[in-house]
């Protein structure tokens, strides 16, 4: 192994933060740098032989990126994942609840998901999987507070004509 793969190697385990890939590239490091066996190697990582023996033989066919874990099969998406996409910027812009967006995909896709896994599906758009609670006045923003006195004002106006109809 040339100075400049032991250098790369050294910068990546340094700059990865997955803990499995990092033991994948400590592995390949003890075996190919420090001249370990494989069996030592083994030993040493708590893994099996056949563990360091399959990442030693992925690095060198592929390199360091080959240390990372391969895309899984599985059922596709019944959403694509632009409009999933939409769906959670939607989601998030009203403020919905996991049932409200249960409901919404469902209207709107014809997909069924159970609420857990909506859920998980806002956990993974970065938004809170709770039910939707109303702030105060004095700790809403100025925004908050316009687009609720709109609302009021459309409700208003709604109900004026009918109170005048009864005077």
């Amino acid at each position: 192994m040339t100075d400049t793969e032991h250098d790369r190697l050294k910068m990546t385990y340094k700059k990865e933060k997955d803990p499995h890939i990092r033991s994948r590239i400590l592995a390949v490091h003890m075996v190919c740098v420090l001249n370990k066996s494989v069996d030592a190697t083994a030993e040493i990582t708590m893994q099996c032989p056949e563990w360091v023996t399959k990442w030693v033989q992925r690095y060198r066919e592929g390199g360091t990126e080959a240390l990372a874990d391969l895309p899984r099969s599985g059922r596709p998406s019944a959403i694509s994942h632009n409009n999933m996409n939409c769906i959670m910027k939607e989601a998030r812009q009203y403020k919905t609840t996991p049932v409200m967006l249960q409901q919404k995909i469902q209207h709107d896709y014809g997909v069924s998901y159970h609420v857990t896994h909506v859920r998980n599906l806002m956990h993974r758009y970065n938004m809170s999987p709770k039910i939707s609670q109303l702030l105060h006045v004095n700790h809403a923003t100025v925004s908050q507070v316009r687009s609720w006195q709109y609302r009021l004002n459309e409700v208003i106006s709604c109900i004026k004509p009918m109170v005048l109809q009864f005077v």
